[in-house]
């Protein structure tokens, strides 16, 4: 009973999703496997892992740098700061 008021107080679900141990997210990617094994939908937001954000980094300025250099092989003179 006193963590179910206890929990009530604290509305701050973004922190609780930072918050997270890597043994709490696998759990609930097994949960996420079961519920959509039987049809159903994820049913809370998931929290973003540091690797996700880094993957997304790297692919971003990896895509940044081959657009700039095609960019610069079509159009003689142009600059990434031209942009």
């Amino acid at each position: 009973m006193a963590i179910a008021e206890a929990a009530d107080d604290d509305d701050d679900t973004e922190a609780q999703l930072r918050t997270q141990t890597p043994e709490v997210r696998v759990l609930q990617d097994i949960f996420d496997l079961l519920v959509s094994a039987f049809g159903g939908k994820e049913t809370y937001p998931r929290p973003e892992s540091l690797t996700a954000i880094a993957l997304e980094d790297a692919r971003t300025s990896v895509r940044d740098r081959s657009a700039h250099e095609a960019l610069a092989a079509l159009m003689p003179g142009w600059s990434p700061q031209e942009t």
